[in-house]
């Protein structure tokens, strides 16, 4: 009985959350060519707190798709050399705006709390969309008000006329897990430290990473005694690059690292790589679109911890890479490609091309395709251990194996419709004005 009363009283709530607009507090909207209308704009930001916006700005009408608004805000981000966050917000204006455009900037220093870093995105769509709201009836309504000097401002904190740390950032990180039952356990530790300093110039990075892994097992080898077999991997290593702008498209630059990894057979790896690069666009517009070819040509120096396949303890060799990159971010969506390849110079049967990419397009209203995808050739396994590898190796990735190629494929489609608004906030039961939520009855 009990039971039959929680699935009535579950469909009655339900009910009542289905019912018709006409019995909800809030009245139906405007039509899209109606003078009192809102203005309407589609948010597009992976980074924005979406919610926030809409309770700073109850006065916008908020799209669930670009087909449906008046407005709309691309906001991208890049990191700057003081860790921080340079978020570029591209106002398109469409339909009737559609010959009104704008770019503004929001620099968010990288001591930003999470609560300055939203308002101050916010603060900066309430400017981009004013030139908007200016050629509608609603301004009449508009009221523009300045922060004193040294108040909140719309690009974040102010640089510095003096630099203690001379473009000077570090970070440190460390990461620890564990599980475990009757018969087997798993741990995992992994840490690191960057430093980086960049200027319009210089761009330096230096950093050092470790990886460690534990498992073992427990098992009956009769039935009185059992045996524990433990499995143990790790990889260490440190990089720099030092890199030099030579100009609006061109840079130039030294990179180098040493590794060491139980699980790719080598005690010591160490690598040196001067390249140049050419962006076939100059750099400032790096956050709407890159296309770059760069070209590298260097050493590597190997001791393997066993003999490999090849009858090699240790070697140094020449090696070179090209790749090509491109990336763009545009309003019906975005596109990743890449491809690559690296030869070692004294044989150039030895060599390793891959090509890659992803994209996220808006196809037509409310449906969107994701596809992601990399294949490379391996030809390049230097470093493989002589012998067969034991049963443990295989299934526990021990060590690495032989392999002609590698692939990765991701692909995914979605379709959304019903209501073109999406303006309400309601953060009960965790579940926001674009989330969801799930009921649990005890």
């Amino acid at each position: 009985m009990r039971i039959s009363r929680i699935i009535v009283g579950v469909l009655a709530l339900f009910a009542l959350g289905t019912a018709p607009v006409s019995a909800q507090e809030a009245p139906p909207k405007a039509p899209a060519n109606d003078s009192t209308a809102p203005l309407r704009v589609f948010i597009d930001c992976g980074y924005c707190d979406i919610d926030f916006i809409r309770t700073e700005m109850p006065w916008l009408d908020y799209m669930r798709d670009r087909a449906d608004a008046q407005v709309h805000v691309l906001v991208t981000q890049e990191g700057t050399g003081g860790g921080g966050s340079k978020f570029t917000l591209n106002f398109i204006g469409l339909r009737e705006f559609a010959t009104v455009t704008d770019t503004l900037i929001y620099n968010a220093s990288s001591d930003n709390s999470q609560d300055a870093t939203r308002r101050g995105l916010a603060r900066m769509i309430q400017v981009g969309v004013t030139p908007y709201l200016a050629r509608t009836p609603h301004a009449s309504r508009l009221r523009i008000t300045m922060a004193p000097p040294g108040g909140p401002a719309g690009g974040g904190a102010a640089v510095p006329r003096h630099d203690p740390w001379n473009f000077w950032t570090f970070r440190i990180g460390f990461n620890g897990s564990g599980n475990g039952e009757s018969n087997s356990e798993s741990k995992n530790f992994s840490g690191s430290v960057n430093a980086s300093r960049t200027t319009e110039q210089w761009k330096t990075s230096v950093g050092v990473s470790t990886s460690q892994s534990l498992q073992s097992f427990t098992f009956p080898i009769s039935a009185t005694r059992d045996t524990t077999q433990t499995f143990f991997s790790r990889s260490a290593g440190a990089n720099g690059s030092l890199v030099k702008s030579l100009g609006e498209q061109f840079s130039a630059g030294l990179t180098g690292g040493i590794s060491t990894s139980t699980f790719g057979n080598t005690k010591t790896s160490i690598s040196l790589r001067p390249a140049v690069e050419y962006d076939f666009f100059p750099y400032k517009e790096s956050n709407r679109r890159m296309l770059t070819a760069q070209y590298g040509i260097g050493v590597r120096a190997f001791t393997y911890r066993d003999t490999t396949i090849y009858l090699q303890t240790k070697e140094t060799l020449p090696q070179h890479s090209l790749s090509l990159s491109y990336n763009t971010q545009e309003p019906w969506g975005s596109v990743n490609l890449y491809a690559s390849y690296s030869q070692y110079l004294h044989d150039t049967q030895f060599f390793n091309t891959g090509i890659g990419g992803g994209t996220d397009v808006r196809l037509f209203k409310g449906f969107s395709l994701n596809v992601f995808g990399d294949y490379s050739m391996v030809r390049d396994q230097l470093s493989l251990k002589k012998g067969s590898a034991s049963q443990a190796d295989i299934l526990l990735r021990q060590r690495e194996l032989a392999t002609n190629f590698r692939y990765f494929v991701q692909m995914g489609v979605s379709y959304r419709f019903g209501s073109i608004f999406n303006n309400v906030v309601n953060p009960r039961m965790g579940g926001g004005g674009d989330g969801g939520g799930r009921v649990m009855f005890f």
